[in-house]
């Protein structure tokens, strides 16, 4: 990058700065998108919330808080399951139509 911005040293070394951010910026909307599908979830109780912490589907604990969960669910590997919990997020909200 003759001229351009770039990183001197560090994790991002010859990196542009400017690309980085944006990186950053996608990955802080993607979690503020699981983070308020999460909430949504408890809110039309798909998931439950106990008084622990700890976020239940039914009777099975599936994560021992809500930032775990959203953790998870922003796990590249665990896209199958971010994607099933939209997929009941917006039966649920057609059902309650």
């Amino acid at each position: 990058m003759v001229g351009g911005l770039q990183f001197k040293n560090g994790r991002y070394q010859g990196l542009n700065p400017i690309e980085v951010f944006n990186r950053f910026a996608d990955m802080k909307e993607n979690l503020l998108h699981i983070k308020d599908l999460v909430k949504q979830a408890i809110a039309h109780s798909i998931y439950k919330l106990k008084p622990s912490g700890r976020v239940y589907e039914g009777e099975l604990e599936i994560s021992t808080s809500e930032e775990e969960l959203v953790k998870y669910l922003a796990d590249k590997d665990n896209q199958d399951d971010l994607l099933f919990l939209e997929e009941k997020l917006k039966t649920k909200k057609i059902a309650s139509v």
